[in-house]
């Protein structure tokens, strides 16, 4: 059985678990680096079935946010970095705000 808690903070692996750099994903032009360690789905005989449509639908949910919503921290305009633990955690103080629509390009 795989503990999903210490695979994705293993130090010897990730360097430094706990600060957030997206770019150890890429290499030096840009590409993505897959890593066997990364497993958001599970591994083995019970991985899950779904990973690819979740991908993709995961990718088509996000760009249509972004598309229409700016995001912006609620306070001072900074977001904290939340501390890790095991459990339930709150959520980021955000707000989205509508961006102007500039025109229909689907004529």
């Amino acid at each position: 059985m795989v503990n999903f808690n210490s695979v994705p903070r293993d130090e010897s692996t990730w360097g430094d678990p706990d600060i957030f750099r997206p770019d150890r994903f890429l290499d030096a032009d840009g590409s993505v680096i897959v890593k066997k360690e990364l497993i958001p789905f599970g591994i083995g005989r019970r991985n899950c079935m779904g990973e690819g449509l979740a991908s993709m639908e995961i990718f088509l949910f996000l760009a249509a946010l972004f598309q229409k919503f700016e995001f912006l921290p609620e306070k001072n305009g900074e977001l904290t970095i939340m501390t890790p633990n095991v459990g339930f955690s709150r959520a980021a103080q955000a707000r989205a705000i509508r961006r102007k629509k500039i025109g229909n390009i689907f004529f």
